[in-house]
């Protein structure tokens, strides 16, 4: 008998060069991973272990429960309920206001129609902090431009309009909601399809029921979805109640926080940590409660490859509606950006008998200016950062969306959406401090380029996952089946594609990131504070007329960084274009 032995299969041998390049991408996303989880998982897990400590971040203390005793204060009640109220009625009528300019804007004939998109951009464009700022100036009881107008028509004791109210914290934030729901509420009214609203005409609906019965309600899901982001920005905000809110005895969550570490002594960052917390778990509940809403695909009516957007004739009443479009475009962003400016040339807010320099040279004179600038700078720098890492993160999320490792990174860059302002900074320190080694940074301009960088991620990653998606991925396959290796086929193919929106979203970004009041006025060292906190110092110490020089000069630096990038964006539209004419040449 023969006996044949199995033959055995040549083993495979791999690259060495192959394993090591292996080896190094696990490394590196390995290390990614964990920086995110330290950026914006772990301060949280601090943040939550921080309500149980009779110490402020960093230094030794004991387990205690003396935190909930903050639940037994009716002032706690009453900040949530303020907060609730003003949430659901900024919500209410900035997300009314917003589709009725959608509706203009997309399916009437109105001459002016086309000035509303760039208002809104021009709008969400001003920082928050200098919003509110315009606003206090111009609502002043005393001297606001509104309230001077009013008493020149209708006498000495009448006074127009007090932004220092509760009508002005609601009307400010209502303009700022407005603007959020009017970007997320466009695109649904561009793409829903006539057919259903041609329907509606021929069964007899009337021009305004076929927008409450069809419209509206066809778009339920973007006007939902709408809905529950502004509550979560209500919610969050701080700038505006800061400004607006706490002269006039109101207080919100966010400025209870605030006032519980700056207005205690000692700190209380027990407390400060469970009211964190407690804001934390509303706003998760709402982000979860978008998600599942914003799944639901039922109501959607958008139409085919040949679908058209029906436009409606108004008549004459197309001049009323234009002149409420340039009426709107006066009070959400003419007369508050307008006030701010007129007022940094005047002796004392009100006196607009004479103008004068010396606030200009009062702000220039400031010693802290220089760092003032320089810590500005540095933190619109970082918005680039951001982005970049937003482009990245989205690129391989939307390319590899099963993998367990982009999940996980995708689910990370969200997360500080959750976190208000306030609550971000506290979470920050608990994290950063309760590090050996890394806690070095508490008190340094370090620490609050961290927390703005992390604020400024959710932003970057919804302006980054737009211009990813706009990226066909069989230009890539191409490219790849052409010989190029995968750097190549970035380098020379996805990033200049990308370049426009990068650098877009590097101004959209970094003017939020400078307008962010919140986390530098919780992590910010003393001598390296940003513009906006030293903004809000001037204003806080009656200084008024020098904290709008202030945002007079921040504008001239705006406009000029933002002329510099339209040039950039244009070269390099220029240089795409040279490579696409060289290369169809080629062919």
């Amino acid at each position: 008998m023969f006996h044949v032995a199995p033959s055995a299969a040549p083993a495979l041998r791999r690259d060495p060069a192959d394993t090591a390049r292996r080896l190094i991408l696990l490394l590196a996303v390995v290390a990614v991973l964990v920086v995110l989880s330290f950026l914006f998982l772990w301060p949280v897990v601090m943040l939550a272990l921080g309500v149980f400590r009779s110490a402020p971040p960093g230094l030794p203390g004991e387990w205690t429960l003396q935190a909930f005793e903050v639940f037994l204060r009716s002032s706690m009640y009453e900040a949530l309920f303020n907060s609730l109220i003003l949430a659901a009625s900024t919500t209410a009528i900035g997300v009314f206001v917003a589709a009725l300019l959608a509706y203009v804007n997309v399916r009437t004939n109105t001459p002016l129609r086309g000035l509303i998109t760039p208002a809104i951009m021009l709008l969400l464009a001003v920082p928050n902090t200098f919003y509110a700022l315009g606003w206090a100036m111009l609502g002043n009881p005393r001297s606001g431009l509104v309230n001077v107008f009013g008493r020149s028509i209708f006498g000495e004791d009448v006074t127009l309009f007090n932004s220092t109210s509760w009508v002005g914290l609601i009307t400010v934030l209502s303009i700022k909601a407005c603007a959020f729901s009017y970007l997320l509420i466009l695109g649904a009214f561009k793409l829903q399809s006539s057919d259903s609203l041609d329907a509606a005409n021929i069964a007899g609906s009337g021009r305004w029921g076929t927008l409450f019965r069809v419209d509206l309600p066809s778009l339920a899901p973007a006007i939902g979805g709408a809905v529950i982001i502004c509550m979560i920005l209500a919610l969050e905000a701080f700038e505006t109640p800061l400004f607006l809110g706490v002269p006039a005895g109101i207080r919100v969550f966010a400025t209870d926080i605030y006032s519980t570490l700056r207005n205690t002594t000692p700190p209380e960052y027990g407390e400060a940590s469970l009211l964190s917390i407690v804001l934390f778990v509303v706003v998760i509940l709402l982000a979860w409660w978008y998600r599942s809403l914003m799944s639901k695909r039922e109501y959607s009516t958008v139409g085919g490859r040949n679908y058209r957007t029906a436009q409606i004739d108004l008549g004459a009443v197309k001049y009323v509606v234009s002149a409420l479009v340039v009426l709107f475009l006066l009070i959400a962003v003419v007369l508050p950006v307008g006030q701010t400016l007129a007022g940094s040339f005047q002796t004392y807010l009100g006196n607009y008998a004479s103008f004068t320099l010396d606030n200009y040279a009062y702000v220039l004179g400031m010693r802290d200016l220089p760092r003032a600038a320089i810590t500005t700078i540095a933190i619109f720098a970082l918005g680039g950062v951001v982005i970049a890492v937003a482009l990245a993160l989205n690129y391989f999320a939307i390319r590899m969306p099963r993998h367990p490792a982009t999940r996980y990174a995708w689910f990370l860059t969200w997360f500080p959406l959750a976190l208000p302002g306030v609550v971000l900074g506290i979470a920050i320190m608990w994290g950063v401090m309760s590090v050996p080694g890394i806690n070095q940074l508490g008190g340094t301009i370090w620490l609050m380029l961290i927390g703005v960088g992390v604020a400024g991620i959710p932003l970057a990653s919804r302006v980054a996952e737009g211009a990813v998606r706009q990226v066909r991925p069989d230009i890539e396959d191409a490219a790849l089946i052409g010989g190029a290796s995968r750097g190549r086929m970035l380098s020379g193919i996805v990033a200049p594609l990308i370049a426009t929106s990068f650098f877009s979203g590097w101004v959209l970004v970094g003017l939020s990131m400078i307008g962010n009041l919140a986390v530098p006025l919780m992590l910010s060292a003393t001598s390296w504070q940003p513009v906006a906190v030293m903004s809000y110092d001037l204003y806080n110490f009656g200084r008024i007329p020098q904290a709008g020089a202030l945002f007079g000069l921040t504008v001239l630096g705006a406009l000029i960084i933002a002329v510099a990038v339209f040039v950039v964006i244009l070269g390099t539209r220029l240089i795409q274009k040279l490579i696409a004419r060289r290369t169809d040449a080629a062919a």
